[in-house]
């Protein structure tokens, strides 16, 4: 029925990202920005934006000269939330 099919789409994207590797750290990341906007009051895209969580899933910086390579991380974000997001990349569950 339909409650079979919508749970095959909900399972559909965590095979994908056991496999890829990629869309899981992506919502990591996700998580991770909305706390750190949250605990600054700030919109969760002042931290970074989707692009940038993206290109951080994909590549998995593993240094802070890494990180920084990556678009949209400047200095200042580096100084400011790179050690949150480099710990949440190289976290091993």
């Amino acid at each position: 029925g339909a409650r079979a099919a919508a749970a095959e789409r909900a399972d559909a994207p965590v095979q994908w990202s056991q496999a890829a590797g990629g869309d899981g750290l992506f919502e990591r990341l996700r998580t991770l920005r909305k706390s750190l906007a949250d605990s600054r009051g700030v919109p969760a895209y002042l931290v970074f934006n989707d692009r940038t969580l993206q290109e951080m899933a994909a590549r998995m910086p593993q240094t802070r000269e890494q990180l920084l390579a990556v678009h949209g991380v400047g200095q200042r974000k580096l100084d400011e939330y790179g050690d949150a997001f480099l710990g949440e990349i190289l976290r091993r569950d």
